[in-house]
């Protein structure tokens, strides 16, 4: 069993900057379910500049492990000849935050 990890910023204001995003997204119109970026670079300016975290918008090929038994995995990018590669349709957004 893994250790509990402690979250970064307390939920309830994890859950308020997403609603504030998602927020501005939606005043424009914008697919939020392809905003990834947008996501991930407001996040990421607001951990630093508010909450005083080193944090940083990362993009790219990205994988998931959305169930360890059976080794089902979400996947961000194109497989081809063995090699993952990301491109301007297959990728994903995150913010990488204190380690």
């Amino acid at each position: 069993m893994k250790p509990w990890i402690q979250p970064v910023i307390p939920l309830l204001d994890y859950l308020r900057i997403f609603r504030v995003i998602k927020s501005v997204l939606d005043s424009v119109d914008a697919h939020t379910t392809h905003a990834c970026m947008f996501f991930s670079i407001a996040g990421a300016a607001i951990l630093r500049e508010y909450y005083k975290k080193d944090a940083m918008q990362l993009a790219g090929a990205a994988f998931y492990l959305v169930d360890g038994k059976q080794r089902n995995a979400m996947s961000f990018a194109t497989v081809s000849e063995g090699q993952a590669q990301s491109s301007d349709t297959a990728f994903h957004s995150w913010v990488q935050c204190d380690g």
